[in-house]
C-alpha cells in the first residue's frame, strides 16, 4: 500500500476506535520502504507482526510482535498455552545472529536482500514484457518475491495453471487469493528461487499456453 492509502486507513480506524493488526513479513524486501502503520499510530492501536523468516532463514519460522504491553502481553501469554512458543533452536540461533551483527548490520543485510530481489524482478519483467505483452496485464511488484498477473482472453485462471503444470511451470492460481475463492483471470508468479534461464522457459510457455487457449497463431 502507498503511504498515503496507510493514512486514509488508520484514520477510519481512529474514527471507529478499531485495532490494527498489520502483518508484513515481507515489508524489508520493499525496493523503497513505506511507513508502516506502525509509525504513523499515536493511540496504541496497531499490532504489528514481523518475520526472520524472510530476511535470514526461511526454515526458523520465527517472527514478532510489536504493540500495546497489554495485547502483546496476551498474545504471548496464549501463544505458550498453545504451543510453548517457537522452535528453541531456532529462537537462540536468530538471537545469536542478531547479537553478533548488531543493528546496523542487520539493516544493511535486508538492504542486499531488498536489492537482491528487485534485481530478480527486474529480470522476470524483462521476460514479461518481451512473451507476455498483449497476453497479460500487471503491474509492477515494488517488493517481495512475487508479480502479479492477469490473464487476458480467459475467465478463470485453472486451465492455464493446468496445461503449465503438464509442461513443468508451477504457478499458483489466483482463486487462491480470493477471499471468496471463486475463480479469476489471475495468477502468481515467483521470482525467489529460479534462474534466468528457468525464467525465461516458464514465461515463454505461459505465452505458448495462452495462445493455443486462444486460438492465437
Amino acid at each position: 500500500m502507498t503511504e498515503q492509502r496507510k493514512r486514509d486507513i488508520y484514520n477510519i480506524a481512529r474514527e471507529f476506535d478499531i485495532l490494527i493488526l498489520e502483518d508484513d513479513p515481507y515489508y524489508f524486501l520493499q525496493s523503497t520502504l513505506v511507513p508502516s502503520l506502525l509509525s504513523m499510530d499515536t493511540d496504541g492501536r496497531v499490532i504489528r507482526t514481523d518475520s526472520f523468516s524472510k530476511t535470514l532463514s526461511p526454515g526458523c519460522r520465527l517472527g514478532f510482535t510489536f504493540g500495546p504491553k497489554q495485547i502483546v502481553d496476551k498474545l504471548a501469554h496464549n501463544q505458550h498455552l498453545e504451543s510453548g512458543g517457537p522452535s528453541a533452536i531456532s529462537q537462540m540461533l536468530i538471537y545469536k545472529v542478531v547479537e553478533a551483527w548488531g543493528y546496523d548490520k542487520y539493516l544493511d543485510h535486508l538492504a542486499k536482500i531488498a536489492s537482491f530481489y528487485k534485481q530478480r524482478s527486474d529480470v522476470l519483467v524483462s521476460y514479461m514484457d518481451k512473451y507476455l505483452t498483449g497476453l497479460c496485464e500487471w503491474t509492477r511488484a515494488t517488493g517481495g518475491m512475487f508479480q502479479w498477473v492477469t490473464l487476458l482472453g480467459v475467465d478463470k485462471s485453472e486451465p492455464v495453471v493446468d496445461r503449465l503444470m503438464k509442461s513443468g511451470v508451477f504457478v499458483m492460481d489466483g482463486f487462491i487469493f480470493s477471499v471468496e475463492r471463486t475463480s479469476r483471470p489471475n495468477i502468481r508468479l515467483s521470482f525467489a528461487c529460479v534462474s534466468d534461464d528457468q525464467m525465461a522457459k516458464a514465461v515463454s510457455t505461459l505465452a505458448d499456453v495462452l495462445k493455443e487457449i486462444r486460438g492465437i497463431e
